[in-house]
């Protein structure tokens, strides 16, 4: 929130401290690397109710009108900005703001993130390995290399 950043991968998530912080920002897609086109990970909002709920009525009337419904999202993103809703003419509405259309190059790019656990081991090792290669510590292949060996352990 300093503003010494050239760029940042980042999501929707992000868009408030950042204009909290009065930072001039915009989305765009992930470059291409070498002639390959980068596919991002595509994070999916999903509810369910355990089957063992006592209040399983109440949870699944909330869900229904806060996460299926245009108002509910609408309620939702004036909060916290949800990204680009898979509600389709809600997105339409929504991508007069740059940054969901920069968020939707990327979507239409990318693919759904894996629901595993593995996961977390990925995010553990790639993100110090972006941040050791672009601060110019080690060269995008050590960094890549180590991340590769720390996720195999």
């Amino acid at each position: 929130t300093e503003g010494n950043l050239g760029m940042m991968i980042s999501g929707p998530w992000a868009w408030e401290v950042l204009r909290k912080a009065k930072i001039d920002f915009g989305v765009a897609a992930l470059p291409d690397v070498q002639g390959r086109r980068a596919k991002p990970f595509l994070g999916i909002l999903a509810a369910m109710v355990n089957r063992n709920s006592p209040n399983a009525d109440i949870c699944v009337e909330f869900i229904e009108s806060m996460i299926l419904s245009r108002d509910g999202l609408d309620t939702l993103n004036r909060d916290v900005a949800i990204g680009v809703p898979a509600l389709i003419s809600f997105a339409e509405e929504l991508s007069a703001d740059p940054c969901i259309r920069g968020t939707l190059e990327n979507v239409n790019r990318g693919e759904p993130m894996p629901n595993i656990p593995q996961m977390g081991r990925f995010w553990s090792a790639i993100v110090p390995a972006i941040t050791t290669a672009t601060n110019g510590q080690v060269t995008p292949q050590q960094a890549l290399d180590t991340a590769a060996r720390q996720m195999k352990q």
